[in-house]
């Protein structure tokens, strides 16, 4: 049996969905999850210029 070379992994993204993050506490969240260098969906149901920051 020949040996098999391991394999390379890719770093996994980091994701984050904030759902309500389009202000107060929704919106802080979603926004220090940023800074933590995560790609962040946020789902809002109200205002879209309050999500976009």
């Amino acid at each position: 049996m020949t040996p098999q070379r391991p394999r390379q992994v890719k770093e996994a993204r980091r994701v984050a969905l904030v759902t309500g993050g389009g202000v107060r506490l929704g919106r802080a969240i979603a926004l220090a999850l940023g800074r933590a260098g995560m790609d962040v969906a946020v789902g809002y149901h109200r205002s879209a210029r309050a999500a976009r920051g």
